[in-house]
């Protein structure tokens, strides 16, 4: 208790009050305005509101994020006590790769913590209490990122499957989709009937940039009141390292954006229109785009460490101290030894490493949970495929610490082979394996665009 009491502590101190972006900056200010908008989560700005009644500034949010990341991983640690490598969960907080973020004020940073609470809980006996309490971290984890949703669908499957066992399957999986079912409908009504947030159609940033793609294809602009000439020009605009995505940031700067801009109403039409006129298109720029997300092996990482309070204009300043500068220089100097630490690929081979070796070895209780967080990392990490984001390390966030926690459940768990299992089956895990290993590092290359031929033969 004591370490995780000096944790908790520590990672106040290191990051107060709280370090914060753009995003963060957004959330804030809808917390103190109590006006929303769907461009960000209005669930997170409405909690941090509550909060703003205790404390003076955003640190609230700081807090409570903390809190629910010591306290997932003291519970975890309380499980496996007498393991002789439990005390490795609540170092966990200390890694490079998780203390980097513990203190920024992101959506992707609360439901990583909230749903690291919720394993815990979907990993103990049920009661009314722990049920409620569940309940309310699943709704905040989808709620302030949908995509959760994805990285939630193991985390309840195997909760039902482990409070009532004697459920037949059908009605656990059946369960399990009533209630990520009912946090989205539960969600647009706080967003829309209680908050009242104002719909400023975010999906349209994701849509823009696979109208562009399709818009070269056809040789003509798929995205109403931006001429080709501009989605041209932006095709061979560089934006985060890459010209596939984030299109946004370029159309921005052009007169015909303000003119006509792509958010005043929906792209639904114009885009399932250009997806079913161009679907092997689509699907192949879908996949570059998660190509470059994952940040392949002789790619660089990106965005590892948010520098603490980004310039604004609310009077918000994060002072620097002792804690703050060894926090950086460990991140930092970490991520030049072992950068592939901080590149999302690396995670997703990691975790299905895991999975292959916990099918290999003798089952235990630990194993079965750190399955259980292994899923849950791979299905959030792909649910990014139909998305395309930038290759922000933070998108990865849940995954990271859910497969850094399956990794020492495993070893609490033991390497021992089962007394009775077919080579056959070591096999197929073997070429699982190796299928896995060279798909992702070389992901980059197998899956790859050429803008400037897609531009020229745009004109031609």
């Amino acid at each position: 208790m004591s370490l995780t009491i000096l944790g908790f502590a520590a990672s106040c101190i290191a990051f107060f009050p709280g370090f914060m972006s753009s995003d963060s900056f957004s959330q804030y200010a809808s917390s103190q305005s109590l006006s929303y908008i769907d461009w960000h989560p209005p669930v997170m700005a409405w909690v941090w509101s509550i909060l703003n009644f205790i404390f003076p500034g955003p640190e609230g949010l700081l807090y409570l994020h903390l809190l629910a990341l010591w306290t997932g991983l003291y519970l975890w640690f309380f499980r496996y006590r007498d393991a002789k490598l439990g005390i490795a969960i609540i170092l966990i907080g200390i890694l490079p790769w998780v203390a980097n973020f513990s203190g920024v004020l992101w959506k992707d940073v609360g439901l990583a913590f909230a749903l690291l609470l919720f394993s815990v809980i979907a990993n103990s006996p049920m009661t009314f209490g722990r049920f409620m309490v569940s309940l309310l971290l699943l709704f905040y984890a989808i709620n302030v990122r949908h995509n959760a949703i994805f990285a939630a669908f193991p985390l309840v499957l195997y909760a039902f499957y482990h409070w009532r066992p004697g459920l037949r399957k059908i009605w656990i999986l059946a369960l399990t989709f009533v209630v990520l079912g009912a946090m989205l409908v539960l969600g647009n009504f706080l967003n829309y009937s209680v908050l009242h947030a104002k719909k400023m159609n975010p999906s349209n940033y994701m849509m823009l940039d696979d109208l562009s793609y399709l818009s070269l294809i056809e040789k003509r602009s798929l995205i109403p009141g931006i001429p080709i000439e501009d989605i041209r020009d932006c095709a061979t605009q560089e934006v985060g390292q890459t010209r596939l995505i984030a299109r946004d940031f370029c159309f921005s700067k052009k007169q015909s954006y303000h003119d006509h801009s792509p958010f005043r109403t929906t792209l639904a039409s114009e885009w399932k229109g250009a997806i079913m006129n161009h679907p092997g298109e689509y699907i192949r720029f879908k996949l570059a785009a998660f190509a470059y997300f994952m940040r392949s092996s002789d790619s660089s990482s990106f965005y590892i460490w948010q520098e603490g309070i980004d310039p604004n204009g609310m009077g918000l300043i994060q002072n620097k101290n002792a804690l703050t500068v060894a926090l950086e220089h460990y991140v930092k100097n970490t991520s030049e030894f072992f950068p592939f630490l901080f590149k999302p690929y690396w995670w997703l081979w990691f975790s299905f490493a895991l999975s292959i070796l916990s099918l290999a070895i003798k089952r235990s209780r630990s194993t079965s949970a750190a399955q259980m967080l292994l899923a849950s990392s791979i299905f959030y990490i792909l649910g990014y495929l139909p998305a395309g984001p930038t290759a922000d390390f933070r998108y990865v966030y849940w995954s990271v610490i859910a497969t850094s926690l399956a990794a020492i459940l495993i070893a609490i768990g033991g390497f021992r082979l089962p007394e009775r299992k077919k080579p056959g089956v070591y096999v197929a895990l073997f070429m699982g394996f190796t299928i896995v290993t060279v798909l992702l590092f070389n992901l980059q290359n197998i899956f790859k665009i050429d803008m400037d031929k897609a531009v020229l033969q745009s004109i031609s």
